[in-house]
């Protein structure tokens, strides 16, 4: 059996096992804790592999009530290699560059409280909660690298007029 095959049926076996949703996206990967939902490109290749797998690990992984973002990357990372029928080389590449990401994006760090069902709250009224928490986080992750950027723009202005002065 082919190996990509294998671990695409490990991952169909894991969201079965797991109870998750999954709903496949053509780009970019996210988990939902609070709906048991992840989303992710199938897995197609070792790296759709490991990412599919730390987004599961966000599920299931250790300390993904962190205040920290670092934390929880970190660990759903963990998860994933630990839990991988193979880690390769370009797994790894995969690992890292997700958490650069993530070091060189203070904005992104933006902490995202965990969100519960409340009593009497459909399944319906819940999930459209979370989206449009989701939305409002987006919302403020944009705004933060705006401004992000825009601090670094005064800065480099600031050290241009320093040394023209």
């Amino acid at each position: 059996m082919n190996k990509v095959l294998k671990m695409h049926e490990h991952v169909e076996l894991m969201l079965k096992e797991f109870e998750l949703n999954y709903y496949p996206r053509r780009r970019g990967a996210f988990a939902i804790r609070e709906a048991d939902e992840v989303q992710f490109p199938p897995v197609r290749s070792t790296r759709s592999y490991a990412a599919a797998l730390h987004e599961i690990g966000h599920m299931r992984g250790k300390h993904q009530s962190s205040k920290s973002v670092m934390v929880r990357e970190r660990w759903a990372w963990r998860w994933a290699k630990q839990n991988a029928l193979v880690w390769t080389q370009g797994m790894e590449n995969t690992r890292r560059s997700g958490l650069a990401a993530y070091e060189a994006h203070p904005e992104w760090r933006i902490f995202r409280p965990t969100l519960y069902r409340l009593p009497n709250e459909s399944a319906e009224d819940f999930s459209s909660r979370v989206k449009e928490t989701l939305r409002k986080e987006l919302k403020a992750k944009k705004r933060a690298r705006q401004e992000y950027l825009e601090s670094l723009s005064n800065e480099r202005r600031a050290r241009r007029e320093a040394q023209e002065g």
